[in-house]
């Protein structure tokens, strides 16, 4: 399953070398987020990937949440490399209500700088039983 643009929140565009990337950019007093809704009916989980990239971003890091009927399922932070070059990021949310959709948050922690995102994709887990 991929994700589109129907980003909700604190979102922008930017273009940089006619590509079109994803900018978070930091606001030293709150929590800059963007989110979406996807479908995880029969799922066990999810995968979700992206790639990032910071030249100037100085805060306290990403955090990621898989949010179901105003309920966190799950969640986890991660550091933000600052050096200009992309890096990939994975997360694998395990924890899935019981619910048909859950919404992707992901979150710059209060920061200033930018940080730009692209290639965003939430794969299907499931676990085999016999």
């Amino acid at each position: 399953m991929k994700t589109n643009l129907n980003w909700k929140g604190d979102k922008a565009f930017v273009v940089e070398d006619d590509q079109r990337y994803l900018l978070l950019e930091g606001s030293s007093g709150r929590t800059v987020k963007v989110s979406q809704k996807f479908d995880t009916e029969g799922l066990d989980g999810v995968l979700v990937k992206f790639v990032y990239k910071s030249a100037d971003y100085k805060g306290s890091g990403l955090r990621l949440r898989c949010i179901a009927a105003g309920e966190i399922a799950s969640n986890e932070e991660f550091e933000i490399k600052v050096d200009g070059k992309w890096h990939e990021l994975s997360w694998h949310c395990s924890e899935l209500l019981s619910s048909f959709d859950h919404t992707l948050s992901i979150e710059l922690k209060a920061g200033t700088g930018k940080v730009l995102i692209d290639k965003v994709s939430v794969t299907a887990v499931t676990n085999e039983k016999n």
